[in-house]
């Protein structure tokens, strides 16, 4: 029997009513809400001394041999040899250990719309950042944890206290149910039957929907910040998905989304815990409703305290704790900081519903991404069809990033491709932490989470805020550090492409997978500032929305080895032409794309990208990957709008970022024919150029050679129609330049 099988059987006891006068709703009922409130949910012991800490354990049933050294002795356990400081902080609430480490900590509450009373807590400051004005992080928990998970490692260690020490404001968030989160204006979750069940009716679903709006838009009116950045850990990824795709307009309100170990398909989990929970999922939620049990391994001291016990350290016992936490989320003893186990136990388990653990054990059966499922009938009555609606993940926008381990037993890796593959609104970056025993786990409580996570997760916010528009790639995974075997199974994750890891399927067709240049794999698959920041050039992504509503993505080259990033370079604003990118510039290496040379001659290189293109594909309204009538209005246009529309809002742009009024241009192909319609009919526009530079230029056409736009436009009409029927969605584009 292990370390969680216990907490099992002790969370599930601990589910029947009992008398908690701290959890009297009655108290909460006609307060005002949102509202500052002191910590008054946990006895504060920092004062005592081991052997009152002894005591105050010994009036729990069960644990009265810890005012009794001889009986302690007698079951192999040497009262002494507990540390007291991780006793205390096994028994402090996430305010008591922020602010015994010299911290700023407030506690918020706030009543949502179905009235539950969420509890945040928020780091304003420290010694070494006092509250004042700041940009907000919104942190949010995984499942049957707390806010204490960002700041129970230490200082310096966990996420919360990194994030304060570099400015930010920090609300960690709790989701409902949890220890901090148990209240409600009309139920009482240890009440009777009828109120723990109406108490507990409810699944992530709701978190997603109701509790992550209501906090963002709480932390607005109490900062005045109306965007901020959002880091999620397990179940709070997969609560922030259902939120951007059930509530769209959220998507702005976020400046970077961090997902820990995303979670939203888990077909293809490894976790014998929840292999097991998926199989008998309809049998247990039918014996917890049939035995009234509706909370999932609440927060209980007994567990906390048997923790103090059985995983400190030179307990014969601690490979049990360490091997429960193992057979959940993978192991890696390796980043498991053993003496932390004690303080671990005082905060986890924190509690759930039932409905959340079922919710899981659904998508791992289904391996969809969808609605929690009542059954046929219920499902028919509640949502209009035999089977819960999926999410809508094209409805996800928001600038996101996934940090993703191969030894995750819980994320798998598979998982998260397929994920983002469904994400195409807005693609997210694919992170893979580079050790490859990281687990589920490790991104809270791991001893090298700081190098190996949290300082990627800082510098892509830095980038985020730089300009209020710089952001991080978002389109393609960082490949750069895979060797050829992983760059061939990532490849191979491809429909049509799984004999990529096969070598003798690949042999077969005559492909020697070992001939192939990593190099090339790498460049082919990088994004543009992903190929010009592995050159060693400095390269930042800023984002224009234009005044149609389309979202554009320009690329910037500040700097090189051999010109420095400086302010005060002249501008170069350089557009590339028809069915290509701003990768044009920089792909055939340094030296020969022309982005390199006039970085290296002292530019400030600015690499347009035309809407509708791979990094141009967003629009405040419309989804490309959409519905047919979302992908007709998206596509409606030709490079007319290119020319009087995004050109003069992108050389406004350059000079709002830049305070250069004036630029060189440089256009390829239909990026001259986009130059001459700006020219032509925003006239004062001319005068912002100091000189244009006309590659291949494009006006009149009627003399071209090539023979596949030679029959194109002997079909225009017929070409153009089926365009307009919604069959293709680029005809219109590409036709335009037939007429």
């Amino acid at each position: 029997m292990n370390f969680l099988l216990l907490l099992l059987t002790v969370g599930f006891s601990l589910a029947a009513p009992r008398d908690n006068r701290n959890n009297v709703v009655e108290d909460f009922a006609t307060k005002n809400y949102p509202e500052v409130i002191t910590d008054i949910d946990t006895m504060d012991v920092s004062n005592l001394s081991i052997k009152e800490l002894l005591v105050e354990a010994s009036h729990h049933p069960g644990l009265e041999f810890m005012n009794d050294s001889e009986a302690a002795a007698e079951m192999g356990i040497n009262l002494m040899n507990i540390h007291r400081d991780l006793i205390i902080d096994a028994f402090s609430s996430t305010c008591q250990l922020a602010e015994r480490r010299g911290y700023d900590c407030e506690i918020h509450r706030i009543k949502t719309s179905d009235e539950y009373i969420l509890e945040i807590h928020r780091i304003r400051g420290d010694p070494v950042s006092p509250p004042r004005g700041k940009r907000a992080v919104f942190l949010e928990h995984g499942l049957l944890d707390s806010s204490a998970t960002w700041v129970l490692m230490g200082v310096g260690k966990g996420l919360g206290y990194i994030l304060s020490d570099l400015g930010y404001d920090v609300w960690m968030a709790n989701a409902r149910g949890n220890r901090y989160s148990r209240k409600h204006t009309k139920y009482n979750p240890d009440g009777g039957r009828a109120d723990r069940r109406h108490f507990f009716d409810f699944s992530w679903h709701e978190i997603g929907i109701i509790d992550l709006p209501a906090t963002i838009d709480y932390i607005t009116q109490v900062t005045g910040e109306r965007r901020m950045h959002y880091v999620g850990h397990s179940q709070g990824t997969t609560s922030f998905f259902i939120m951007c795709s059930e509530r769209r307009e959220y998507n702005e309100r976020i400046i970077s989304a961090h997902m820990l170990a995303p979670v939203a398909f888990m077909s293809r989990l490894f976790s014998p815990y929840g292999q097991i929970g998926s199989f008998f999922q309809n049998i247990l939620f039918f014996e917890f409703n049939l035995l009234g049990i509706y909370e999932y391994l609440p927060r209980s001291e007994f567990v906390a305290l048997v923790g103090q016990i059985v995983c400190k350290d030179g307990s014969w016992l601690q490979l049990i704790c360490s091997n429960g936490l193992f057979l959940v989320g993978g192991f890696n003893s390796k980043q498991l900081n053993k003496t932390m186990l004690p303080v671990i136990s005082g905060h986890a388990p924190a509690g759930a519903a039932v409905k959340q653990i079922i919710h899981y054990a659904q998508g791992i059966r289904s391996g969809l991404f969808r609605q929690f499922d009542f059954g046929f009938i219920s499902n028919y009555f509640k949502y209009g069809s035999l089977s819960p609606p999926q999410y809508n993940l094209t409805n996800i926008v928001a600038p996101t990033t996934f940090y993703y381990s191969t030894n995750d037993w819980l994320s798998d890796p598979r998982d998260v491709r397929e994920l983002h593959d469904k994400m195409t609104g807005g693609r997210p970056t694919l992170i893979k932490v580079a050790d490859p025993g990281f687990n589920h786990l490790d991104y809270i409580w791991g001893i090298d989470v700081k190098a190996l996570v949290y300082d990627k997760v800082v510098q892509i916010m830095k980038e985020h805020e730089t300009n209020k528009s710089v952001i991080t790639d978002i389109d393609m995974m960082d490949v750069s550090n895979l060797s050829i075997e992983e760059l061939l199974v990532e490849a191979s994750h491809h429909p049509g492409l799984e004999f990529m890891n096969d070598s003798k399927a690949a042999a077969e067709m005559g492909i020697d997978l070992m001939k192939i240049d990593s190099d090339l794999i790498i460049d082919a698959v990088s994004s543009t500032c992903q190929l010009v920041k592995r050159r060693g050039y400095d390269c930042e992504i800023h984002r224009i929305k234009t005044s149609d509503g389309y979202i554009l993505e320009i690329h910037r080259i500040r700097g090189g080895p051999v010109s420095p990033p400086n302010e005060g370079k002249r501008v170069v604003f350089l557009e590339h032409g028809l069915t290509d990118s701003s990768a044009t510039w920089v792909l055939m290496g340094v030296g020969k794309g022309l982005g390199y040379i006039l970085s290296d001659l002292g530019y400030d290189v600015w690499m347009a990208n035309a809407r509708g293109n791979r990094y141009s594909r967003k629009h405040t309204k419309y989804n490309p990957d959409g519905g047919r009538a979302d992908r007709r209005h998206f596509f409606n246009f030709t490079w007319h709008e290119i020319g009087i529309i995004d050109l003069p809002a992108t050389i406004d742009y350059i000079t709002q970022v830049t305070g250069e009024k004036r630029m060189h241009y440089v256009g390829h192909s239909q990026g001259t024919t986009s130059f001459f319609i700006m020219c032509s009919e925003r006239r004062e526009y001319n005068e912002r150029i100091i000189s244009a530079h006309m590659f291949a230029p494009v006006a009149f056409m009627s003399r071209l050679f090539s023979p596949f736009l030679r029959i194109a436009s002997c079909f225009q009409n017929i070409l153009y129609d089926l365009g307009l029927d919604g069959t293709s969605d680029d005809c219109k584009w590409c036709l335009t330049n037939n007429k």
